[in-house]
């Protein structure tokens, strides 16, 4: 049986990042908004926050 092998050279940074201060910033803000529209089926258990 042939043996796997995974082998890369450097780094690759796309033109286009955000930091992962930035990520959780942007999910924290999804997520109040998210928790703020679905409100009612939270508080009726329908739904968890």
């Amino acid at each position: 049986m042939p043996h796997a092998v995974i082998a890369a050279t450097g780094i690759f940074t796309p033109e286009d990042s955000i930091s992962n201060e930035e990520l959780v910033a942007a999910y924290d803000a999804w997520a109040e908004q998210w928790n703020t529209d679905n409100a009612r089926a939270i508080a009726e258990g329908e739904l968890e926050p």
